[in-house]
């Protein structure tokens, strides 16, 4: 698992565990950057994949 997939899945997974304590969420904004990061990290991913298949 490449480093940037791990970060993605370690987001997701603290993402999803704080959701079963609805009173520790992050603040919105806080919680929007870190949902923009992670969707710009996957892109950047699926980026190079294609650049991969296309030499």
């Amino acid at each position: 698992m490449s480093s940037k997939t791990h970060a993605i899945v370690s987001n997701v997974w603290s993402f999803c565990t704080t959701l079963r304590d609805a009173a520790n969420l992050p603040e919105p904004d806080d919680l929007a950057e870190d949902i923009i990061k992670n969707i710009e990290a996957g892109l950047a991913s699926f980026r190079e994949v294609l650049a991969g298949l296309t030499r």
